[in-house]
């Protein structure tokens, strides 16, 4: 074991007052040591540097008297601890209290506060005292000083018949105490009607403005007179009217009665003139069908969208499926048309052309489809 057991060093003085765990020791190894204190380990060698005691802070005017002549109805004198000092220069906390009767202390947890007295101003000389506490955080000291207050000179007082009357507390002859009494009817007390006309209320009337029985309150989003969206995280609205008023079928619907009209008038076999009116009746009645429902999915779509971040108040929502339904239908115009191009008796040159503008007028509804957004939000 090193240091040797002998020379491990036992603490020899354990330090007063609020120190906790600080004591002294003397060891001659130079071996480092270390102690075990409530759970905390502590290593020291001979090259730490020592640990000096916290001395309790002192004030020098403790014992002190403080002396006022009477102001009026009311003599304020002030409190001044600032003799007070920390021999480590700590920060100091101020707490101030007395025992002098109808007194009012102000800033009591200052260094400097004011004690305002009405006794004097009533006829009374005045002796009390005052305590200063002060604390470094580990040690406190108290100090005393007598407050000695000489009475103010009033006039004799009488009531109306003449007979010797009396001066009430706040100074008034035959007074009722009133002019100078709190709402609760102490003289020169301290509590106050509130807002809402309570005394030491609370404001509890106030609206969320601030303004006494007002009708401002919170919103959802608790945001005062809100309308409810501040929280909501929603994008700006993507307005679709214009991509909505051109998703249809209508251009695959006259390019098909076009083909239809021309493809009737070709000569050909009557047989076969028969069979190819009947066909093209039928394609040209399920693209108005289909033409319809179009128009029937599109106006479903909202006219402008948003999404929206707050899963509580607002729900999402995909386009997904009803575009790729749209998407179908198009489609299946398209096909149509092509059908009835490929029935006529035309040149392979003039037929292309037709299947190229029959192709790109579904390209530009695809590419319509396509900057709809996917995702919207509803929001309650």
């Amino acid at each position: 074991m090193s240091p040797a057991p002998e020379d491990r060093g036992q603490p020899e003085n354990f330090f007063g007052g609020n120190n906790n765990n600080a004591f002294d020791e003397k060891f001659e190894s130079n071996a480092s040591l270390k102690w075990y204190l409530d759970g905390e380990t502590v290593v020291a060698d001979k090259t730490m540097n020592t640990c000096t005691p916290n001395s309790a802070p002192t004030c020098s005017a403790d014992g002190s008297t403080l002396t006022a002549d009477c102001q009026g109805d009311i003599t304020t004198i002030q409190l001044d601890g600032s003799s007070c000092k920390d021999p480590e220069n700590n920060k100091l906390t101020y707490t101030w209290k007395t025992n002098c009767e109808n007194a009012n202390l102000t800033h009591e947890n200052e260094i400097v506060a004011n004690i305002s007295l009405t006794e004097p101003g009533q006829g009374k000389e005045q002796s009390c005292q005052v305590t200063l506490t002060v604390t470094d955080g580990i040690e406190e000291t108290t100090m005393t000083q007598n407050v000695q207050i000489s009475a103010c000179v009033i006039a004799e007082c009488f009531d109306e018949k003449g007979n010797p009357g009396s001066y009430d507390k706040c100074g008034i002859c035959n007074g009722d105490d009133s002019t100078c009494s709190d709402c609760r009817g102490v003289p020169y007390g301290t509590a106050v009607v509130d807002l809402c006309g309570v005394c030491e209320g609370k404001n509890e009337c106030l609206d969320c403005a601030g303004v006494p029985f007002g009708t401002a309150v919170l919103d959802r989003c608790k945001k005062c007179n809100g309308d409810g969206t501040s929280c909501l995280g929603c994008s700006d609205p993507v307005d679709i009217k214009g991509l909505k008023a051109k998703l249809h079928g209508d251009e695959f619907v006259e390019m098909l009665d076009e083909q239809t009209e021309a493809l009737l008038d070709e000569e050909r076999p009557f047989p076969l003139i028969r069979d190819i009116e009947a066909s093209a009746e039928r394609r040209v009645n399920r693209a108005e069908k289909k033409n319809s429902q179009i128009k029937a999915l599109v106006a479903k779509l909202s006219d402008t969208m948003k999404t929206c971040t707050n899963a509580e108040f607002c729900s999402q929502y995909d386009n997904e499926p009803t575009l790729n339904t749209i998407k179908r239908y198009e489609r299946k115009l398209r096909r149509q048309v092509g059908r009835t191009v490929r029935q006529r008796n035309i040149s392979e040159s003039e037929r292309q052309s037709l299947l190229n503008k029959n192709a790109k007028i579904l390209a530009g509804k695809v590419e319509i489809i396509n900057q709809i957004p996917r995702f919207y939000s509803i929001c309650k």
